[in-house]
């Protein structure tokens, strides 16, 4: 949880201007219930529904 929470915290304060960034994205890996929890493998991003509007 530590490292998640710091993860979350560094690419929250992350600015980068002029291109698009996967940033949004990997907040929402991090938040996402079955990674926080440990139940993830190879074919999780597979199954992964990002949220372009969250």
């Amino acid at each position: 949880e530590e490292c998640i929470s710091k993860m979350k915290s560094a690419l929250s304060e992350c600015v980068i201007e002029g291109i698009r960034t996967i940033l949004p994205y990997q907040l929402q890996i991090l938040n996402h219930d079955d990674f926080k929890d440990g139940n993830f493998d190879t074919g999780f991003l597979k199954k992964f529904n990002y949220n372009q509007g969250d």
